[in-house]
């Protein structure tokens, strides 16, 4: 079992700025892995989509097999996020 899929995630803002595009990957449970990448790249959207803070335009996400925006509250008992800061 994948902790995380991610399938054809996008996010748009205003139907023209893609903060997302087409973002796939799997991560395995049990595996340690660091979401790098310079500033604009996604990288707090995709947490943030993840989290359920925000709702992505198009594609598909779980987090230990719960489909993410379905059972938002059940995803925030079995993860935490931790942020750099407050912003």
């Amino acid at each position: 079992m994948n902790a995380i899929n991610i399938e054809n995630l996008k996010k748009s803002y205003d139907g023209q700025t893609n903060a997302l595009s087409n973002i796939s990957l799997s991560i395995p449970k049990g595996e340690i892995f660091g979401f790098l990448g310079p500033n604009g790249s996604g990288k707090t959207t995709t947490v943030r989509i993840l989290n359920g803070v925000l709702s992505a335009t198009s594609g598909h996400a779980e987090i230990l097999g719960i489909p993410v925006g379905k059972n938002n509250l059940e995803i925030h008992r079995l993860c935490g996020v931790m942020t750099e800061s407050s912003s």
